[in-house]
């Protein structure tokens, strides 16, 4: 031991070392809380290192589907196919009563409803006799041999009558009455009839556990489906004949009515107007045009009327006279031309009143009165004409109007007449129309119906259920889809830290290294043992590894030797490692110094098989000295300092100045100073201690620990002034470790295990 007199040198060292201690970075703090990145690598080496888990769940899904599905009863599907053709036999034009199928897009899907149809079912039903069959009627059914009835027969009776008590009796109509309902359920549930494609084809499918009963049921099917037609359209004919024949009797009637009405009609309007209008309109024609004559006579008399009194008043009747020709008034001219003449040559002869000349003048006198009267004749005669003119014109207008009165209530008789003739000829037509139709419908004697089998179902040989291939392949589908549900369920609840790169991803710390799991009992020997006996092994290796590491943080920070090793929780074998590593360390020629901090759970007495009634206590509290605490009997050449007895306040006599100082000896005489802690989150002593050490090594357990406990612990441990020099993963199953693919995966173990004697 060296002398105590340089003590206080001792204690200025520490504290120079202490000054280069590494604070925690925020950028560390802040790492703490990130979780690590998933990748693709990640997901492929989770998937390699649970593949066991992931090909059980597919194996274990599959043998349990393919168990089931062997055990399902085959079942097979007969098909038929219909052709739909639309054919429209209208028995009349005007509305359909009877009427075939229209070729609009919805005619398919419409008859797809008709064949589905309850009325068609009980049809079949009721002709193959399928409520006699156990497989539509439940009553009828056994679960001996079945996976049910194996079930049933595993529980009591008792509970069975529990769970499902004996329904109350029944009415036999009642029970018919479900058992037929149960057979429909049945046997709708098995059939099914679809389009084919953009055709007016419908495949009708029916499936059962007999495959010659399930084409006998898909033939029959199409069979009543086309009966069915067949008897809508013949009780559709009936009806319409029988309607027909009473809408033929209404319209005979109402056709003679229409006839008569006309006939009635046109006698009146013949009798009352004159006659036919064509005759009215001839007589018209006629009366117009001796109007026109009569008006001109009129006219014509009217001027010379007219022109004669102009003259007689302008010349008198001598100037009237000379517009008259006729032999009448040519005689008279004569004679009076005769007599001008005689009196021109007797007035030279005779005088005036010789009685010769008074004869002449007589006789001119004579003639001009009979000019006079002449005018006066013929003014009366013209004047006759035109009175006579004058009322033929009033007597012909008047007629003219009366023919037109006549012919425009002819028109109007027309008008109605024409109506009724209308009327009676749309009634003939329409009674001509029913009667055709009637006749056509009586002889009709057999029905075309509108649909019409292509192919007949024949007896399927293979079932159409299970498909076995197809579920095996879906089994195994969901067991994959299962098992990597359960891989990333067990990803997920795998807490605990796995590599060196883990560390530093979700801890922000360095990663130390990873120390290989020895089983107990290997080579008889501890773990602490048995880097004695086999100091060329991956265990011992992995601790050289480690102190190599701590070394290099204490030379490259320039900080102490005193090491604080602690963990998260116990149990994490922080106390086999802090041995394991002092004797590896000790056995390569360095002076190690083991201390025993865990002042209430001590370790290391036992790991070293040394007694413990003294120790640190013991010098802390000044009942014992320094070299009787310090044991050298070690085969690995370490010192070791067990806890002594526990006092009653640990953590003020790890506070103490007396502590502070012994430590600070001890970091000049040796070349590593392995101080064991009790874990972070059981106590606060690891809190003193850190004030005390250089640096600190966390010890975690791989896959165990987890990582939240871990984070936490070493945020508490940041608030100290120890550098915190990373952690380190112990008991790692190295064989399990490699399937991870991590970066220290390969550590120890395949073509790295040749360097190694284990």
């Amino acid at each position: 031991m060296p002398d105590h007199s340089n003590e206080s040198r001792l204690i200025e060292v520490r504290k120079a070392s202490a000054k280069g201690l590494l604070r925690r970075p925020d950028d560390r703090a802040h790492s703490l809380d990130e979780g690590p990145a998933i990748g693709l690598d990640e997901v492929l080496r989770a998937l390699w290192r649970r593949k066991l888990i992931l090909i059980g769940t597919v194996l274990v899904v599959t043998i349990a589907a393919a168990f089931v599905i062997f055990q399902l009863t085959p079942k097979y599907t007969a098909r038929t196919t219909v052709m739909i053709d639309p054919n429209q036999q209208q028995i009349v034009d005007i509305q359909a009563v009877v009427t075939g199928l229209s070729g609009d897009p919805f005619t398919v899907e419409s008859q797809v409803e008709v064949i589905t149809a309850r009325s068609v079912a009980q049809k079949v039903i009721d002709e193959i006799g399928l409520a006699s069959l156990p497989e539509f009627n439940a009553e009828l059914r056994s679960d001996e041999g079945t996976i049910k009835g194996f079930i049933k027969s595993m529980i009591p009776e008792a509970v069975i009558a529990w769970i499902r008590p004996e329904p109350p009796p029944e009415a036999e109509d009642a029970r018919r009455e479900r058992v037929m309902a149960e057979v429909m359920r049945a046997f709708c549930s098995r059939l099914q009839v679809t389009p084919v494609g953009r055709s007016r084809v419908v495949a009708i499918e029916f499936t059962s556990e007999d495959p010659a009963l399930a084409a006998r049921v898909a033939n029959e099917v199409a069979d009543a489906y086309i009966i069915q037609q067949l008897e809508a359209q013949f009780d559709a004919t009936e009806q319409a004949t029988t309607w027909l024949n009473d809408r033929l009797e209404t319209l005979r009637a109402a056709t003679l009515a229409s006839e008569k009405a006309v006939a009635d009609f046109r006698n009146r309007s013949l009798s009352g107007n004159g006659g036919p209008p064509e005759l009215l309109d001839e007589q018209i024609t006629q009366l117009s045009q001796q109007l026109l004559d009569a008006q001109a006579r009129y006219n014509e008399a009217q001027s010379r009327y007219a022109n004669i009194q102009r003259l007689v008043e302008i010349g008198g009747p001598r100037a009237a006279f000379n517009t008259f020709e006729s032999a009448f008034t040519a005689a008279l001219r004569e004679q009076e031309a005769t007599l001008r003449q005689r009196q021109a040559e007797l007035s030279s002869e005779y005088g005036p009143r010789h009685p010769v000349m008074i004869n002449l003048n007589a006789e001119l006198n004579s003639i001009e009165q009979q000019i006079s009267t002449e005018v006066n004749n013929y003014l009366a005669a013209v004047q006759g004409d035109m009175r006579v003119a004058e009322e033929q014109v009033r007597s012909l207008r008047q007629s003219l109007a009366e023919l037109q009165s006549a012919r425009a209530r002819a028109n109007e008789a027309g008008i109605q007449l024409g109506a009724l003739e209308r009327e009676a000829q749309a009634n003939r037509t329409l009674f001509e129309t029913f009667l055709n139709r009637f006749k056509e419908a009586e002889q009709i004697s057999l029905a075309q119906p509108d649909a019409w089998v292509i192919s007949r179902a024949g007896t399927p040989t293979t079932p159409s259920f299970p498909k076995t291939n197809l579920l095996l392949l879906l089994s195994s589908g969901l067991g994959l889809l299962l098992g990597l549900g359960l891989v990333v369920a067990a990803e997920m609840l795998e807490a605990g830290l796995r590599s060196t790169e883990e560390v530093e991803k979700v801890l922000g710390v360095p990663g130390l290294g990873l120390v290989p799991a020895v089983p107990r009992g290997r080579l008889g020997r501890r773990p602490e043992d048995y880097v004695m006996d086999r100091p060329f092994s991956a265990y011992a290796e992995s601790l050289r590894a480690l102190y190599t590491n701590l070394l290099m943080i204490q030379q490259r920070e320039g900080i102490g030797n005193s090491v604080l090793v602690t963990s998260a929780i116990p149990s994490e074998g922080k106390s086999v490692l802090l041995a394991s590593l002092a004797r590896v360390v000790a056995s390569g020629g360095r002076r190690v110094l083991v201390i025993d901090c865990d002042l209430r759970r001590p370790q290391i007495n036992v790991l070293f098989d040394l007694p413990n009634e003294i120790g640190l206590a013991s010098y802390l509290a000044g009942r014992a000295s320094a070299d009787q605490i310090l044991h050298r009997s070690d085969p690995s050449g370490a010192h070791v300092i067990t806890s002594g007895p526990m006092p009653a306040n640990a953590q003020e006599v790890l506070r103490s100045a007396r502590m502070d100082q012994f430590l600070a000896q001890m970091r000049v005489e040796y070349d590593l100073i392995l101080i064991d802690g009790p874990p972070v989150m059981a106590v606060s002593d690891p809190k003193v201690l850190a004030g005390i050490s250089d640096q600190c090594l966390f010890v975690a357990r791989w896959r165990q620990t987890r990582r939240a406990a871990v984070r936490h612990a070493l945020k508490q441990m940041m608030d100290t002034d120890v550098h915190v020099a990373g952690v380190v993963l112990t008991q790692v199953n190295i064989r399990r470790n490699a399937m991870y693919g991590f970066g220290d995966s390969g550590y120890y173990y395949g073509k790295y295990g040749a360097y190694y004697v284990n």
